[in-house]
């Protein structure tokens, strides 16, 4: 069975998205560490795999130490057929520093990867919008 590998920073909603795909029930949490082991289910043909967040892939604290590990571990994995990168879309500068870098790393290994912006409701109540189509161009990525 392939897999979506599902990452992103902490409290940037992987795991309810996780669970909206898989009809799961894992814990959701606004605070450190509520995320810190690999959590798996399935949509459809697919295995999906909910990483552990982290800001960076330099990993400071030990929970992003394990993220990482994780995230590296599994990107390298031939039954990996994309990873999905959860973006906070009210602080998309922050959620592409790890973005980015997860990007090169899949893209090292061959990997498709798809940009996924939430909290986009929340840009729009203060009146802003995301070119998500330019945003695309740039990343050279489906958003």
């Amino acid at each position: 069975m392939q897999k979506i590998l599902m990452v992103g920073k902490p409290n940037s909603g992987k795991s309810l998205l996780f669970n909206q795909l898989t009809g799961l029930r894992q814990k959701v949490a606004n605070y450190p560490g509520v995320t810190v082991e690999v959590k798996r289910g399935q949509c459809e043909k697919f295995e999906v795999v909910d990483l552990p967040g982290t800001y960076t892939m330099r990993g400071l604290s030990r929970d992003e130490e394990i993220a990482v590990k994780e995230i590296k571990h599994a990107i390298e994995q031939d039954d990996t057929a994309l990873v999905l990168c959860v973006l906070d879309a009210t602080r998309l500068e922050r959620s592409l520093v790890l973005g980015l870098q997860i990007q090169k790393l899949a893209k090292e290994r061959g990997k498709s990867v798809l940009f996924a912006l939430n909290f986009i409701d929340e840009v729009h109540r203060i009146g802003e919008d995301i070119d998500t189509a330019a945003l695309s161009r740039e990343l050279g990525s489906p958003v």
